[in-house]
């Protein structure tokens, strides 16, 4: 992953982590908005896996996340 893409990364992961707190979301909740495991939404909350554009988009189409 070269620097600016780390970059964007960490900053998503800081953005979704701040969502997640102003809407009282817990990880399991996003996990399956996002159709994946919590262990999956986990890495990509802590920065250890990127979030995909796909993922962003399918958590901005829903009402349904808390």
């Amino acid at each position: 992953m070269t620097t600016q893409t780390q970059n964007l990364s960490e900053l998503v992961a800081e953005n979704v982590r701040a969502l997640m707190a102003r809407t009282k979301t817990k990880q399991s909740g996003l996990a399956d908005v996002l159709h994946m495991t919590q262990g999956a939404v986990s890495k990509k909350v802590n920065g250890d896996r990127p979030f995909s554009p796909a993922a962003r988009g399918a958590w901005e189409e829903t009402d349904d996340v808390a």
